[in-house]
Formats: structure tokens, sequence, C-alpha cells
């Protein structure tokens, strides 16, 4: 089996004796012991979302075609988005026959996809806001496997500080619930090949 770990803006402080810092991280030490370790990989850039891109298209984001399904945009939103129609990661996995899975926070998408909540008075516990939250969360996984991805566990959009107390299944950007789909997923998938990013 061959895992490959990518993690962003992360400090090597937080890691554990694998790269010199003083975490436990007994679990990454162990992986590093039995296997290959970057010690020299930079990122084309320190922010998430571009390395992110970078990491699954082999594309500087600078690059990035805006992708907005369709829909009208006055160009004053700008974020970099995962084209459906280009080469990627997942897509290329899945060529070459592995099972793809993604789990946790996507961050490529456009804002005009998913314009704010705009209930009635605001109140993220009202029904509304459940109801939209629900089709958000579709909207975005059929957008996640539109780009290659077989599985998807509950996906975390980008702007969750803009429904703060409305209920997810898992709760926001919950490791917790990002380690239980990962095991999920190999758990189904365990006897094929899988790229679970």
């Amino acid at each position: 089996m061959r895992v490959f770990i990518v993690i962003d803006n992360v400090d090597f402080e937080h890691m554990g004796k694998c790269y010199g810092g003083g975490s436990l991280t007994p679990h990454m030490d162990s992986i590093a012991e039995r296997g290959v370790k970057f010690s020299r990989a930079y990122a084309v850039t320190p922010l998430c979302v571009p390395s992110r891109y970078t990491c699954l298209t082999g594309r500087y984001a600078s690059r990035a075609q805006q992708d907005h399904a369709g829909e009208e945009t006055d160009g004053s939103t700008k974020h970099v988005s995962l084209e459906a129609h280009l080469p990627n990661l997942p897509n290329v996995m899945r060529k070459a026959g592995y099972v793809t899975g993604f789990v946790g926070k996507y961050h490529l998408e456009s804002e005009q996809l998913s314009p704010p909540f705009a209930g009635k008075n605001g109140n993220v516990f009202d029904p509304e806001a459940d109801r939209w939250l629900k089709e958000r969360n579709g909207k975005l996984v059929a957008r996640i496997r539109e780009r290659g991805f077989d599985y998807v566990f509950d996906a975390i959009d980008f702007r969750n500080s803009q429904f703060k107390g409305i209920e997810f299944e898992w709760g926001c950007h919950n490791l917790e619930a990002e380690v239980h789909g990962a095991l999920t997923f190999i758990e189904q998938n365990k006897k094929k090949p899988f790229f679970l990013c």
C-alpha cells in the first residue's frame, strides 16, 4: 500500500520527531520511519486554497480558469475553482483503475455558486437554514464528484463561519468526522487500489 500525505499550513513545530517538532505524532513518526519522507518539498504558495489546487492539478493557481457552472458573475468575486474539463489528479487516478475519495475541507469552488444564507431573520436554527444547508451541501458534493471523486464524505464549504450554530451531521471542520469518513472509505475499498484526498 502506498500512502501519500499532504498537509497544508502546518509548521514543522506541529509535527513530532519525524520533522523535529515538539508535538506527539507517533503514527506519523512510524510512517516516516518506514517510508519516504520529504524534507525539502516546498509549496508554491503558503495559502491553503492555491496550494490544494496545485496539488490536485499540477498547475499554478494563477492559471486557474474560473468555473462558475454557467452562472452569471459580476467579476467582483475571484476564487480558485477546480475545473471539471481539465485534467486533475482524481480523474487521472480514476482512469488508472483507482477508486477515488474525498473527505474534509474542499475550498475549491466559486463563492457565486453558494450565496450566503438569506433567511428572513437570520436565525441559523430556523428550518429554512437547515433546508438551505442541505441544498448547498448537495450541490457541493455533486460538483466534487464531477471533478473525479467517487466518494465524498460530508464535504465542508469554505464559508463555515457564515453559519456557526447550524447543526451539521458532524459539525464544522470536525477532525473526528473527517477521520470517520476516511476510515469508512478505506474499509469499503481496502481490497481495491484507492486514492483518498
